[in-house]
């Protein structure tokens, strides 16, 4: 097996493995309740749950640290520097946290707040969103020659800049939706 096929093992091994791990705290901490509190209470964690969109903010936010070690890699290497394969390990740790904060959480929200009437359009919808989503990082990832070589910005120079456009567009989009959950709450009346 080379280099190139273990790591990508990380990123489909570390889901399991943090989504695994995750649960279990969970239920740890579940289990460390009051049976009364836990009777009276729909919420696993209590006070302590943080909202479905604050738990998305977060996710964006992760996708951000782990672009920003890509980014740093990408930076390193462009310098003429061999750089060490722990920052793809790591640049997938994170972002897989975030996927964990996002994905299955957005679902969760829509089934939440949608309409019984529409929940089933609406979760199409959100499915979706995510095909128009890959589309547009295929159509970015075209560009990465053009960015690398300075033609569309210039920041850090090379391949950094490239993984430089994820790190702001995550770390913008995770800022306002924190900025936008007392909204959300409001509007979901506490539901999400």
């Amino acid at each position: 097996m080379t280099h190139r096929n273990v790591i990508r093992l990380f990123s489909g091994t570390m889901l399991a493995a943090l989504a695994l791990t995750g649960a279990l705290a969970v239920d740890r901490v579940e289990r460390e309740r009051d049976p009364e509190e836990r009777a009276d209470d729909r919420d696993r964690l209590g006070e302590r749950q943080p909202s479905t969109a604050t738990k998305m903010a977060y996710g964006l936010l992760l996708l951000s640290l782990g672009y920003m070690i890509i980014t740093l890699g990408a930076f390193r290497s462009d310098a003429g520097t061999l750089v060490s394969p722990v920052y793809l390990i790591a640049c997938y740790f994170f972002i897989t946290c975030g996927e964990i904060c996002l994905y299955p959480v957005g679902l969760s929200f829509v089934s939440k707040v949608a309409p019984v009437k529409y929940s089933s359009a609406l979760m199409g919808i959100f499915f979706l969103s995510l095909f128009a989503t890959s589309l547009l990082c295929g159509y970015v990832a075209g560009t990465v020659k053009a960015v690398e070589r300075g033609e569309v910005y210039h920041v850090l120079g090379g391949r950094a800049d490239f993984f430089l456009l994820f790190v702001i567009t995550s770390i913008l989009a995770g800022v306002f939706l924190l900025i936008l959950v007392p909204t959300i709450k409001r509007l979901t009346h506490g539901r999400g």
